[in-house]
């Protein structure tokens, strides 16, 4: 796949399977960057007409990053839960969690279980206290 590996003022040098091809800027239509992905679109006559921006990352592996997010994000609010945020953070975390769990993958899964069981435990924690509270006033 070609790959932008020099840029100067107004030339851009991509590799091409062991070639390089030198391209005015004028031809892309993004912000060139060193080891951006490109697609060299050519005219009729062979000549280079446009360079445009090759995405780099396929639609699973961005579905799974923003999963493992999701799993990751339920434990942190579940923690949160006990303190500062209290009920917010248990709230939050229940739904990441709960979301989390019905991904496909499996990392995905046991860390939303562990923001389930903290989500749960902190919100039980709080309710528990109001309890002992009220009932010994």
């Amino acid at each position: 796949m070609p790959k932008i590996i020099n840029i100067n003022e107004n030339l851009v040098e991509i590799a091409d399977n062991g070639q390089l091809q030198t391209v005015d800027k004028e031809l892309l239509n993004f912000t060139p960057r060193i080891n951006d992905f490109v697609s060299i679109l050519k005219n009729q006559d062979g000549s280079i007409g446009k360079v445009v921006l090759s995405s780099t990352l396929s639609t699973n592996e961005t579905q799974k990053n923003e999963s493992t997010a999701i799993g990751t994000l339920s434990v942190i609010f579940g923690s949160l839960g006990f303190y500062p945020l209290v009920f917010m953070g248990s709230i939050a975390g229940l739904i990441l969690a709960l979301v989390g769990m019905n991904s496909g993958n499996v990392k995905v899964k046991d860390r939303s279980k562990i923001g389930l069981g903290l989500s749960i435990g902190s919100f039980g924690f709080w309710v528990l206290l109001i309890i002992i509270i009220f009932a010994s006033s």
